[in-house]
């Protein structure tokens, strides 16, 4: 059934009514949409909350565990904590990341420190090529000692390499344990 209207203001005011009925219903539709999408979302919001509350409450419970006084207990119950917190640590060395690309493709390479027998261990990113030494202390700067001071020797009393400086003798023993007194670990000053 069709209506023959001749009047355009009554015309005009039919279609109107009949935009206005479809806009109420595409708003209808696009409101259940939201409800339903809210009630997706507020879903797994819950269950993010229930395995949280769970994860805490073992938290709680291995926290409530730990001892200060035994410091080699307190160690693991902190890594079983950091577990807990952080997920399952995959076997073997953690990745390392290149300083320049923070790509994880990383090979390591020993350096040949030229006239001697000894090597500094560096690594090398397969992506972009860069180079950095793994120790920092090694450097193929001086010959004699690879840039750690030690003439090869290793010896705690051995004299130190012409290339290095008092302070960094200084800092050699410290590191090396030369001036450690009655195990305490103090460094005693060299005069």
């Amino acid at each position: 059934m069709f209506l023959i209207i001749r009047r355009p203001q009554l015309r005009q005011q039919l279609r109107r009514l009949y935009r206005s009925m479809h806009e109420l219903h595409d708003r209808s539709v696009a409101e259940k949409r939201r409800a339903d999408t809210a009630a997706q979302e507020l879903e797994q919001l819950q269950l993010a909350v229930n395995v949280f509350r769970r994860q805490s409450i073992e938290i709680q419970a291995t926290i409530s565990r730990l001892d200060i006084r035994e410091s080699a207990e307190a160690w693991a119950l902190g890594a079983h904590i950091i577990a807990l917190l952080d997920g399952p640590v995959p076997p073997g060395p953690p990745p390392r990341f290149c300083p320049s690309c923070q790509i994880a493709d990383v090979e390591d390479y020993d350096l040949p420190i030229p006239h001697t027998d000894d090597s500094a261990p560096c690594a090398r990113c397969r992506r972009c090529g860069h180079n950095w030494a793994l120790d920092p202390a090694a450097d193929g700067c001086c010959a004699a000692c690879g840039g750690s001071g030690n003439l090869g020797r290793q010896g705690l009393d051995d004299p130190p390499c012409p290339c290095m400086t008092p302070e960094q003798d200084h800092l050699r023993r410290i590191r090396s344990g030369a001036n450690d007194h009655a195990g305490i670990g103090r460094a005693i000053p060299l005069s």
